[in-house]
């Protein structure tokens, strides 16, 4: 709901803006109060503003022009409408330059004329000379509303463009967050006024005086100096990218974990643009969807388990078409969702997917609280990022599944001895510092080999493989089920002592003992029961392998008294008897 009255709120300012800024413009330039008299002299501004406009300063937080020289002799010449004319025209064409949006070029046309038009009515209630007969505005007895028109003009600007950012953030306008949000610029407005006012008020007089070309060859030395430092910028930007994107290179291509990989990818976004949200989604496959891999977030648990659809929502829609997309505002986009409980969605979002060779591998997403933070610069770069990250995530991923099956049994994937001796030596280690037990369940598979030798070996690895899901149901994320050898299995349980196993193999004994297996196959409904033995450190055991001999010796003592039982070490025994 907060974002939805954010997003309405900042759109329905920005219409008011442009009613506010176009329709007084238009109404005043039909009414004639426009000055075009001298139209080459309006040409030749024009021009002017549009060049600096063109050749402007990027700065990490904002733009520098001399913009303002121009528009301030050329409101002295010809009049606040005139002026603002003159102001819409060169930021539509300098907005388009920088390839802005629509919605932008519109606001910030309509600004600029509303801040033209309103310091000329700053001008004239300070008592500035109605119309500008030759150089009547030149006067000493105008400098109050030259002065007049310079402080209305800036305070104009900044209270509409720090309010929109404010509604794109909040939804709200408070005095306090928007003179606090103005500081920034006015500061910069402070370093630049004592060269652009002087040249303006220089160029006036020049012009008024000796005509464009003497204006002309003071003002294009300027615009040039501009071009140079906008170059020596454009360069050290640019220069930063590569030496980034290099370093991003030479460390993701000896990468092999995702999660180091996704640091490394997320703090060279950061670089280029800050964001409140980062997340890597993997291409699964078999299931057809995105799985969350790696998120920073606020409350990152919120996502687990979380997944998309190909084709669901932004990041889905980005996937399915291969195609990165940079969106302003997402809670206005209708494909927009998130997960349940999720108390900080993005407003803005960019999301790039990952392409190696012409396959999908995944989507990396990232998102900001505050709407319209992202640029198509800031697109392009991330599609650079991505681009280096796709082939590491996909060797990262290969890697992964490379460990996986080192340590995986094929038949049953469940883990295998290997990994469970390794395991086992870790979790008594923790045992002993913490103070803490292990305890081992071992089970045997009553007359399994029965079941080959009527049925055949195809049929026995499914019943296998049935039986390997009941364990993995029956036991904690925490806990380590292993197909020990043949039809022999072992489960590791964690920080848990003999009575607790105990019940944990009972519960698997019942499970098994209801079962029908291969109920949907041939040849057919088969019943099956467990033997299992358990042992604990250190209440039983003192070192791995006396763990694992105690527990296999205790499924084997309660095979003694019948199968289809549960017997932990030192004579404790329950079951259904003989099978």
């Amino acid at each position: 709901m907060a974002g939805a009255k954010a997003s309405k709120a900042h759109v329905y300012y920005r219409q008011a803006v442009l009613l506010a800024g176009f329709v007084p413009l238009f109404v005043l330039t039909l009414s004639g109060v426009a000055n075009f008299d001298d139209w080459r002299g309006v040409l030749f501004f024009l021009a002017l503003i549009i060049a600096a406009e063109c050749v402007y300063i990027p700065l990490p937080n904002c733009m520098l022009t001399v913009g303002f020289s121009i528009e301030l002799p050329a409101f002295i010449m010809f009049g606040s409408v005139t002026a603002a004319w003159l102001s819409v025209l060169s930021y539509v064409v300098g907005n388009a330059v920088r390839r802005q949006r629509l919605h932008v070029i519109l606001f910030n046309g309509a600004q600029y004329a509303l801040s033209c038009l309103g310091g000329g009515l700053a001008y004239r209630l300070v008592g500035g000379t109605p119309r500008p007969d030759e150089a009547g505005r030149l006067v000493y007895s105008n400098a109050l509303g030259v002065i007049a028109f310079i402080i209305a003009y800036f305070l104009i600007n900044h209270l509409l463009v720090q309010a929109l950012v404010l509604l794109r953030k909040t939804g709200t306008l408070r005095p306090r967050d928007l003179f606090a949000a103005m500081a920034e610029p006015m500061r910069w407005d402070l370093f630049t006024c004592p060269l652009t006012i002087p040249l303006g008020l220089m160029l006036a007089w020049l012009y008024s005086g000796r005509g464009a070309l003497t204006a002309g060859l003071v003002i294009v030395p300027v615009l040039a100096v501009g071009y140079i430092f906008r170059l020596h910028f454009s360069l050290a930007h640019a220069n930063r990218e590569l030496t980034t994107l290099y370093e991003v290179a030479q460390k993701v291509s000896s990468v092999l974990d995702l999660e180091k990989l996704f640091d490394i990818v997320a703090d060279a976004i950061r670089q280029v643009t800050a964001f409140d949200i980062c997340a890597l989604y993997l291409w699964d496959e078999m299931k057809q969807e995105l799985s969350l891999g790696m998120i920073k977030h606020p409350t990152p648990g919120v996502f687990e388990g979380f997944s998309i659809k190909l084709g669901d929502g932004i990041i889905g829609a980005v996937a399915r078409n291969r195609s990165a997309e940079v969106i302003d505002d997402a809670s206005a986009d209708p494909r927009f969702f998130t997960r349940s409980g999720d108390s900080y969605p993005p407003r803005s979002m960019m999301v790039v997917p990952l392409i190696v060779e012409d396959q999908l591998v995944g989507a990396l997403s990232v998102g900001s609280m505050q709407a319209g933070i992202f640029t198509r610069e800031h697109l392009r770069l991330l599609t650079i990022l991505a681009s280096q990250a796709a082939v590491a995530v996909e060797n990262a991923i290969l890697y992964r599944r490379t460990e996986q099956l080192a340590i995986t049994d094929p038949m049953t994937s469940l883990y295998n001895y290997r990994y469970f001796y390794v395991r086992l030596g870790d979790e008594l280690k923790r045992a002993r510092v913490q103070d803490s037990s292990v305890s081992l369940v071992y089970i045997d598979l009553d007359n399994f080999k029965q079941y080959n030798d009527t049925f055949g070996h195809p049929t026995g690895d499914r019943i296998l493989r049935e039986f390997a899901a009941i364990l993995r149901a029956s036991v904690r994320d925490v806990d380590t089920p292993v197909r020990y050898a043949g039809d022999e299995f072992v489960i590791l349980l964690a920080n848990t002592d003999v009575d607790e196993a105990r019940q944990v193999a009972e519960r698997i004994r019942r499970s098994v003992e209801s079962h029908m297996f291969l109920r949907d196959e041939a040849p057919g409904e088969i019943k099956l029961t467990i033997s299992a033995g358990v042992a604990a450190y250190p209440r039983n055991a003192k070192t791995e392998s006396e763990l694992i001999y105690l527990a296999d010796q205790a499924m084997y003592c309660g095979k003694r008294q019948g199968l289809n039982r549960v017997y932990a070490y030192g004579g404790e025994g329950e079951g259904g008897g003989a099978g």
